[in-house]
């Protein structure tokens, strides 16, 4: 896969160094995670397992709960620490997103530790390569792709701010993940312990059918290649035990650091992929918009990852599907990646992290009922220890480290 590759299982016996807050930050303020959104509005909102939670607000709750161990564990002198959260938008839901956060406060941030930018637009283009035109006087635009960070975070002045800031590494992530580990103290602290420039967080494969980039390495350099790029041979192939060989999931989950980019970028090329996509196009014989019913054009788009080959230094770090990876990118009710498989995956991370606590939870359970800790009593699986031997059965929200009284219990 890589030179540099680190398993669940060697992330876990580097874990007594590594997760230490103190030696992995030293100080928090040269930490940052930068939320890349989506485009789709509606997952911004609200998403509900147990409690009403936005998706904004799931991911800002982990990296406070990150701010508050490392404060108490010692990692910042003089005070609580600060991670700045970057945060890009698009022309599509850039004002939608700013309006709310201010409607939320911020979700508990300090104002000027959120920091919004917006990524560019590219024309898009018929299937024969002619410019679609949406309305009478304009062409149709979509985003640039994930990829699109680069040239935002030097045209906003994005970057610029990291480096006044002190920021040194970036957690970069795609913010419908629901499970993402966000400041993520174990994968940042090995980047930083390995003195990496590059570093992507992958999942094994779930099966060969399953359409995602794998990360491979080709020359001695860490590159995703998406699934079309592979021949179906190598991409079904498996090993003596019958795992897919090439199967590191990419789950666009990285580490960079900025001096890595602020060298990069300035001598960065805009390298597009084209995307088939349905694009509504304006009838001038009809005067009016037309929505299509199957991809009609091609949307220009830059993938976050074209700079990972240009990295010497790099690591590929396989973690556990279960424990982080919960897209949500599917309606309602589609049989994957969508909002209701995201909150089974919640709940069953729930249930696991009470179990390994010494809590009893009862395999009854009321129909349709689900299980849910808050952030601010755990960020992954601590502070669980008084519910040994707490018997428990769903639905349950745990709102406290401290268990009710009662030996069976539903926390509502």
């Amino acid at each position: 896969m890589g030179r540099r590759e680190c398993t669940t299982s060697a992330c876990s016996r580097r874990r007594g160094k590594l997760s230490t807050f103190v030696d992995i930050t030293k100080s928090l303020d040269a930490v940052l995670v930068l939320i890349v959104s989506s485009i789709h509005i509606y997952i911004t909102i609200w998403f509900k397992i147990l409690m009403n939670h936005s998706i904004f607000e799931l991911h800002i709750e982990k990296v406070l709960k990150v701010r508050d161990l490392a404060t108490e564990r010692g990692a910042s002198v003089g005070g609580v620490p600060s991670i700045p959260i970057y945060v890009m938008t698009s022309a599509i839901n850039d004002k939608t997103i700013k309006g709310f956060f201010r409607q939320n406060d911020y979700f508990g941030c300090e104002k000027e530790d959120i920091y919004f930018f917006e990524q560019g637009l590219e024309p898009c283009l018929s299937l024969d390569e002619k410019l679609i035109i949406e309305a009478p006087d304009s062409v149709a635009m979509a985003p640039d792709g994930n990829g699109g960070i680069y040239n935002a975070l030097k045209k906003t002045g994005a970057l610029q701010d990291m480096i006044k800031r002190g920021v040194k590494h970036l957690h970069i992530y795609g913010i419908d993940n629901i499970l993402t580990k966000a400041a993520d103290p174990l994968f940042i602290g090995l980047c930083i312990d390995r003195n990496v420039q590059a570093a992507n967080k992958v999942v094994w494969r779930a099966s060969k059918s399953e359409k995602v980039g794998t990360t491979v390495s080709i020359g001695g350099r860490m590159k995703v290649l998406e699934y079309s790029e592979i021949p179906e041979d190598l991409s079904d192939a498996v090993d003596a035990d019958g795992k897919l060989l090439f199967g590191a999931a990419n789950i666009c989950n990285h580490y960079l650091s900025v001096e890595f980019l602020e060298d990069l970028i300035p001598k960065l090329d805009n390298l597009y992929h084209l995307a088939e996509k349905k694009i509504p196009y304006y009838d001038p014989v009809k005067k009016q918009v037309v929505k299509p019913d199957k991809a009609n054009g091609l949307k220009l788009e830059m993938f976050i990852f074209d700079v990972f080959p240009y990295a010497d230094r790099w690591l590929v770090a396989e973690v556990n599907r279960e424990d982080e990876f919960a897209p949500v990118k599917n309606a309602p009710g589609s049989k994957s990646d969508s909002p209701d498989t995201a909150r089974e995956l919640i709940s069953e991370q729930a249930v696991r992290w009470l179990r390994n606590a010494g809590a009893v939870v009862e395999e009854k359970t009321i129909k349709g009922g689900l299980g849910e800790i808050s952030v601010q009593v755990s960020y992954s699986g601590e502070g669980l220890t008084k519910y040994a031997g707490v018997t428990l059965r769903k639905p349950f929200y745990i709102r406290s480290n401290e268990p009710p009284a009662k030996t069976a219990c539903m926390i509502l």
